[in-house]
């Protein structure tokens, strides 16, 4: 009999964990199966947001006793085929069932992202005019009217807005068709982004075939409740700059680099920095890792300036250019807060009679001149590319001043390849930031919140930097 994860015990917390997934997903589902009307998000939603959270506790407890097993040295007996199929299955299974049956409830971006593919399918420039100031001749738009910040232009990047267009584009034919599938449009773009969801998830057993680990590890991603409600149900554009920058980490891999993987690893690399630009301190790592293969490293810098050209050219030379983003993403920066950590706690005043310790413009400088340390450790320390990009985007997110939960999908999907228990553990406590739903009209985190968040995360890593054998780092591979 096939042994999947070291035996019997390895084959049922593997179905432990697969059952405890669709479990989840069939319970978020079933809370929308009797709605009366599609777009009426506020009326269970905090009959919603508890059972999110119950199920997500569960799913993540099964998901994590497999991690255990892995960890612990569970063997690969079996077909890695039979077990990649496995993954795939229940990955795409649980993400179909949560389109077919729920609605984005937990974010409205989506509708930004319906608002946007509309202006570029229709020949308009999606930089131009805020919602607002527009008049809307398809259904699905109205919407966008009582969103936040519709009086903003947009500030998602070029590479998203093509990808919206397509999406746009499924949504426009389908609804010639079968106009009760799709009626406001953001199933379709969420299918698309299950797509790249899926490109992630074989990404990731490609690496591991490469490196000789457990197939099980992708589960930890493919069946992981965050990653199914952010992308399937939430519909968050942050799957197209993950699932780019894997494939550009897969072809700059520098035992295989040639001049001809270089060159698509450039491009793909530009497509992340073009949804998603604070990927961009990862070129000196990109750079670094293929020091060796001069060759490919020249060929990555060129496939990134052409594709990065190829991008943002239409839109810088189509009136007016990229000034109402660059204005949205100053107004972003200087004001939006939510969730973060050391950054609330500098520029905040938590006890009564205390100033803040900095202002918010010196926090940010002062929090990013620390990111770019961490990343000279990582080049001074010779990790490989996945596990300066995990650490990466682990440190980045804790230091700055934003934090949604979907942000950490770009941890998330690292954490198959180079494991952190630190943040496994905030993969749990982050989704505990959706408290602020159960009052609809307010955004403030209960200080709480905050605490219950953060403590465990914080906590595993002291426990790990303390713990771990000397020139080791917390980050290292969990031997599968």
């Amino acid at each position: 009999m096939m042994q999947l994860v070291g035996g019997w015990r390895g084959r049922q917390r593997v179905m432990f964990a697969g059952v405890a997934t669709i479990g989840f997903v069939l319970a978020f589902s079933l809370l929308e199966i009797d709605r009366s009307e599609y777009l009426d998000a506020a009326r269970n939603l905090k009959r919603l947001v508890l059972c999110y959270f119950v199920g997500f506790a569960v799913a993540w407890v099964a998901l994590s006793v497999l991690a255990w097993r892995l960890w612990r040295g569970g063997a690969d007996g079996g077909k890695r085929w039979a077990a990649g199929a496995a993954i795939l299955l229940v990955a795409l299974l649980a993400r179909l069932i949560v389109l077919q049956t729920t609605s984005p409830q937990l974010s409205d971006d989506i509708w930004r992202y319906v608002h946007d593919g509309s202006q570029l399918y229709d020949g308009g420039n999606p930089y131009k005019y805020p919602p607002s100031v527009l008049d809307f001749g398809a259904p699905a738009l109205y919407r966008l009217k009582a969103t936040p910040h519709a009086e903003l232009v947009t500030i998602y990047q070029p590479v998203s807005q093509w990808v919206f267009v397509v999406g746009y584009k499924i949504y426009f034919e389908s609804s010639r068709f079968n106009g009760l599938w799709d009626p406001v449009g953001d199933r379709s773009m969420r299918l698309l982004f299950i797509l790249f969801d899926m490109l992630v998830i074989g990404v990731l057993l490609r690496r591991l075939k490469l490196d000789g680990r457990s197939p099980w590890w992708a589960a930890l991603y493919a069946w992981h409740p965050l990653a199914i409600t952010e992308i399937a149900g939430s519909g968050h554009q942050d799957v197209i700059g993950i699932a780019l920058l894997m494939c550009a980490m897969m072809f700059a891999d520098p035992k295989r680099a040639t001049q001809g993987r270089g060159l698509i690893a450039g491009a793909c690399f530009a497509g992340a920095l073009a949804v998603k630009p604070v990927v961009a301190p990862l070129a000196l790592l990109f750079a670094w890792s293929l020091r060796r293969r001069p060759g490919a490293m020249l060929s990555g810098f060129a496939g990134t300036i052409l594709a990065l050209t190829a991008a943002y050219l239409p839109f810088l030379l189509w009136d007016p250019g990229f000034g109402g983003m660059i204005e949205t993403i100053q107004r972003f920066v200087g004001a939006w807060e939510f969730n973060g950590s050391l950054h609330a706690m500098l520029t905040h005043s938590w006890w009564a009679g205390f100033e803040p310790l900095l202002t918010k413009l010196r926090a940010d400088a002062l929090l990013l001149a620390v990111v770019g340390l961490i990343v000279l450790v990582c080049l001074w320390r010779d990790f490989d590319l996945w596990r300066s990009t995990m650490i990466f985007f682990f440190a980045a997110l804790l230091l700055t001043s934003t934090a949604h939960p979907w942000y950490l999908l770009w941890v998330l999907a690292m954490l198959p390849v180079h494991f952190n228990r630190a943040a496994w553990v905030w993969s749990l406590t982050i989704s505990w930031s959706y408290v602020v739903l159960r009052d609809v009209g307010q955004w403030d985190l209960p200080v709480w919140v905050g605490f219950a968040e953060y403590v465990p995360v914080y906590v595993m890593l002291f426990l790990a930097l303390r713990n771990r054998p000397a020139g080791e780092p917390e980050s290292a591979v969990a031997s599968g």
